[in-house]
């Protein structure tokens, strides 16, 4: 609760409401289920992902993510496609770990000649993303350091996610 209260205070000092209503058209609602303080150790295993392919295609949302420590170089950051999606791509083909999952080849299909980005962060960098992003926790070679984020989910309230609990920014 106190971490909570802090990183509301700063949401509030910054102006994110006003700014997050901007992108999604309706005041935001924060995702309790989706609203936490991540630890990634360098030995974990990933998989390319659409949030929208659980959260739903429907859902009106934007992620903070928030890097806590540095990551990209010793720990692990995030892999992107660096290319916009406005639908969710084929899911649980062959190669990928949930249904939810996208395959490597469906990736590389998907992207074409846009590359796959993997910025280097360090603790207070920031990254926006809705639920058509393709990404993925950036594994590697070399990764001793674990990583720690901030995952921040904000939806409109037409469009929570019925088993989710929010809170009205």
């Amino acid at each position: 609760p106190v971490a909570a209260a802090r990183v509301l205070e700063e949401f509030e000092r910054i102006g994110l409401r006003d700014l997050v209503e901007g992108y999604l058209g309706e005041r935001p609602a924060l995702s309790l289920e989706k609203w936490t303080l991540r630890r990634v150790p360098p030995t974990t295993n990933s998989s390319w992902h659409q949030d929208g392919a659980f959260l739903g295609e429907d859902k009106h949302t934007l992620n903070l993510w928030v890097a806590l420590s540095d990551c990209g170089e010793t720990a692990s950051g995030l892999d992107m496609v660096a290319r916009r999606f406005d639908r969710i791509v084929q899911t649980g083909t062959e190669g990928a770990y949930f249904d939810w999952d996208v395959s490597q080849q469906v990736v590389d299909a998907e992207r074409g000649d846009r590359p796959v980005v993997s910025p280097v962060f360090h603790a207070g960098d920031a990254v926006f993303f809705d639920q058509f992003l393709l990404h993925r926790t950036g594994i590697r070679p070399g990764l001793v350091d674990d990583r720690y984020a901030l995952e921040s989910w904000f939806f409109t309230p037409s469009s929570f996610p019925s088993n989710y609990e929010g809170l009205l920014l």
